[in-house]
C-alpha cells in the first residue's frame, strides 16, 4: 500500500468511527470500508461494537466473512456468532454456517451453542 492509500484509509477510518457513534450505522460503515479498501483498528472495533449494540444480523454476517478472509482484525467472532444464534432467523443461521470453517462449527457444538 502506498502513502496515498494509507492516508485515504486513515481519513475514512476517522469518519467511520464518528459514523458508528450513531445507532444502525454498521452497514454504512462496512460499505465505506469496502469502498476505500480497508480501515484502521479503531474503525474496525467501532463497527464491531455498533453491530453488536444494534444486534445487526446482516452486519454481523459481513464481519464474520471479513474475519474469515483477513488476518489480525481487532475483534473476535464468537460474540457475533452468539448474536446471530440468539437473534437471527433460520436463514441467517444457515448463511452463517455456510461461511464458518467446519472446525468452528465443531467447537460451537462442543460448547453447546448449536
Amino acid at each position: 500500500m502506498n502513502n496515498e492509500q494509507l492516508t485515504k484509509i486513515k481519513q475514512h477510518s476517522d469518519s467511520i468511527v464518528k459514523l458508528c457513534e450513531n445507532p444502525n450505522t454498521a452497514l454504512q460503515a462496512i460499505h465505506q470500508i469496502v469502498t476505500v479498501g480497508g480501515a484502521g483498528e479503531l474503525a474496525w472495533r467501532m463497527v464491531n461494537h455498533r453491530t453488536l449494540a444494534d444486534k445487526d444480523i446482516i452486519a454481523g454476517l459481513y464481519l464474520l466473512k471479513f474475519l474469515k478472509k483477513l488476518d489480525n482484525l481487532p475483534f473476535e467472532g464468537l460474540p457475533l456468532i452468539e448474536m446471530i444464534l440468539k437473534f437471527g432467523d433460520d436463514k441467517d443461521k444457515q448463511a452463517m454456517y455456510k461461511n464458518l470453517p467446519q472446525s468452528t462449527i465443531d467447537n460451537l457444538k462442543a460448547l453447546g451453542l448449536i
